[in-house]
């Protein structure tokens, strides 16, 4: 067994040695001797605390467990501390229902750090089922009242800053087990990425923000993404911005989507770095933004040995598009930063077809601004976000 150090984090999320430990398995690693020649695998513990490293060698998977228990009863013995959590991958070796029934009996929550994925012959299913009912469960949620959307349209968030304090590291915990929620659940991204931005100072107004985006994960444990399978290779880009939607600095919302096929592949919801001065502009910087990360899928495609010219950016401002296709510089225009005007040079480039698409049908809509629950169902459809009863 052997320690080692990692680097100091900047934002705590724990408040003790042991309360959380991240667990792997690296292997199998050859080796001979004089003789015979063998393998070994590599359990690897870390404690988020204190970024200690514990490195146990075995020669079987089966031999995890064991290992696990004997770790766990001399973090009790020698420091009299309990495990609180641990996190790991679905691998069979951390997934069985003997360490299960073992963590159950100490009461030790363990968080998967992959979601689950269930395929059959026409598609894959990204779900999340049981990570989500361990958050609901850690934050007493298991138990409330479902709701149908994550976030009311009237539910923009401000600094509050006569109400109420919040624990700041309860609230960084709720946080952090949406974000990592959202790697399967985009429809909460807007809302999550919103509460986000006042993990500096929570107040009470905003918990109650995060509690609501439970809720609505309680009421719909089962959604996920779906891949069906035969889909085209055809890669396709939405962009759409909130003008001036933050309250407290006025910045406009950027969302972006990104399509190959029918499969959603990326998405991002993200706050603009500058204040906008007009609707055409924030669409135009929302734009740039979904250009590059489609320059950049583009290639990755073409590492693969799939060539995709002339890819398709759909922006629902005819302004935007107007900028886009003429460089002249003018009164309308001349504020706008030159690093966002890459997206003109490449449309003149022919690598993007930046095309108008109409508002009902503007997919990124749901990563810029809180929508109606009918508005809400029907995006989160076209993209794929689906029950698993529907196709499994």
């Amino acid at each position: 067994m052997t320690k080692a150090r990692h680097p100091a984090k900047t934002i705590m999320t724990t408040t003790r040695p042991f309360e959380l430990l991240h667990m792997d398995l690296f292997g199998p690693n050859h080796y001979s001797s004089v003789s015979n020649e063998a393998s070994q695998y590599g359990f690897v513990i870390v404690d988020d605390y204190s970024r200690y490293t514990w490195v146990h060698l075995v020669s079987y998977k089966t031999e995890v467990q064991e290992v696990f228990k004997q770790f766990s009863s001399r973090a009790l013995t020698n420091f009299g501390v309990k495990i609180k959590h641990i996190r790991s991958d679905n691998g069979s070796e951390f997934k069985n229902s003997g360490l299960d029934d073992y963590l159950d009996e100490l009461g030790i929550t363990h968080e998967l750090s992959a979601p689950y994925t269930q395929q059959n012959r026409i598609g894959i299913f990204i779900c999340q089922e049981k990570y989500l009912k361990d958050v609901l469960k850690k934050f007493g949620m298991q138990d409330c009242k479902g709701i149908k959307i994550p976030m009311p349209t009237n539910g923009l968030l401000c600094t509050d800053e006569n109400g109420t304090d919040f624990d700041h590291k309860v609230y960084r915990s709720m946080i952090g087990s949406l974000l990592y929620l959202c790697a399967s659940r985009p429809d909460i991204m807007l809302s999550v990425c919103m509460c986000a931005r006042f993990q500096a100072a929570p107040k009470e107004s905003h918990h109650k923000v995060v509690k609501h985006i439970l809720r609505y994960l309680a009421h719909t444990p089962t959604l996920g993404l779906w891949y069906p399978k035969g889909s085209d290779f055809d890669l396709i880009g939405y962009s759409d911005s909130d003008y001036a939607g933050d309250r407290v600095d006025r910045k406009s919302t950027s969302g972006t989507c990104h399509f190959l096929g029918r499969s959603l592949v990326c998405w991002s919801s993200k706050k603009q770095n500058c204040v906008s001065l007009s609707t055409a502009e924030a669409e135009y910087i929302a734009a740039g933004s979904c250009c590059a990360q489609l320059l950049w899928m583009k290639q990755t495609l073409k590492d693969y040995g799939v060539n995709v010219k002339n890819v398709p950016l759909l922006c629902d401002n005819e302004s935007a598009i107007m900028i886009a296709h003429n460089p002249v510089q003018h009164s309308k225009t001349k504020h706008v930063q030159i690093r966002h005007h890459f997206l003109c040079d490449h449309v003149l480039k022919g690598d993007i077809s930046i095309e108008h698409v109409k508002t009902e049908e503007q997919l990124a809509d749901i990563f810029t601004k809180p929508l109606d629950e009918k508005r809400f169902s029907k995006l989160s459809c076209e993209l794929n976000i689906l029950e698993s009863s529907n196709v499994l």
